[in-house]
């Protein structure tokens, strides 16, 4: 769903389904819609000008002037950059969200049947990271060679909040099946493990978000698995 505005100054409401909606409201022939979020992918904010002679009325000026994505169906393209709210003090600050990973990821995974652990962080840490989880986000179009599973914290525990993601999620799953696959998984920290070594050379796109009491920017990167056949006349059984 998008606002628009239009010349007269008229609030505009864009609103479509998603590939997830029009598949539960087919099957189902209601939404049952319990949650919203809001984002604002579309705003520049370095146009915030406290130099503008006008005042500090107009420091914003150019970005009101920006113009607003139309409704998109899929959030693998929107939603990228969530707001939130801060009216009970339950966000303690804006973080950085950094990911570290394994240096093969860049270069391709040498071995099979390894885990190799994924752990998502935020700089700074806020005071109440124990309600901080992570989702990650996993495209695949060539099919299943390999397991993503969320590592969770014993400490803290999985969390009633991660249970109801994960469940919500795995509808999601069913729903993509067919197309570009994706997988989910919910956790403190994530483990990657290559299961067999597919025949040709393949990029998986992982994507990892924080939810909880927290606004963090989406962290994205690419895991490269070689193949097997140097070209398509060698032939090579899959190890």
């Amino acid at each position: 769903m998008s606002y628009l505005k239009n010349e007269n100054g008229e609030i505009i409401v864009d609103a479509i389904l998603t590939k997830y909606g029009r598949e539960k409201l087919s099957k189902q022939g209601q939404l049952g819609i319990t949650k919203f979020s809001l984002s604002d992918d579309e705003i520049d904010y370095s146009l915030y000008n406290t130099n503008n002679t006008l005042g500090s009325a107009y420091y914003d000026v150019a970005i009101r002037e920006l113009p607003v994505l139309e409704a998109l169906p899929g959030n693998d393209v929107a939603m990228k950059f969530l707001l939130f709210t801060d009216t009970q003090g339950a966000i303690s600050t804006i973080s950085s969200l950094k990911v570290a990973y394994p240096s093969v990821f860049n270069t391709g995974i040498p071995l099979k049947n390894v885990p190799y652990a994924i752990s998502p962080q935020l700089d700074p840490q806020p005071t109440n990271w124990q309600a901080v989880y992570y989702v990650a986000e996993l495209i695949d179009m060539f099919g299943a060679n390999y397991e993503l599973t969320g590592v969770i914290d014993p400490d803290i525990g999985d969390t009633n909040q991660m249970i109801q993601t994960r469940d919500e999620l795995k509808k999601m799953e069913s729903v993509n099946i067919g197309t570009s696959n994706k997988v989910y998984a919910v956790g403190h920290s994530f483990s990657f493990k290559l299961l067999s070594f597919p025949r040709y050379t393949r990029t998986y796109t992982v994507s990892i978000t924080a939810f909880g009491p927290v606004s963090a920017n989406r962290y994205s990167f690419q895991i490269l698995v070689p193949g097997l056949y140097a070209s398509e006349n060698q032939v090579v059984l899959d190890q």
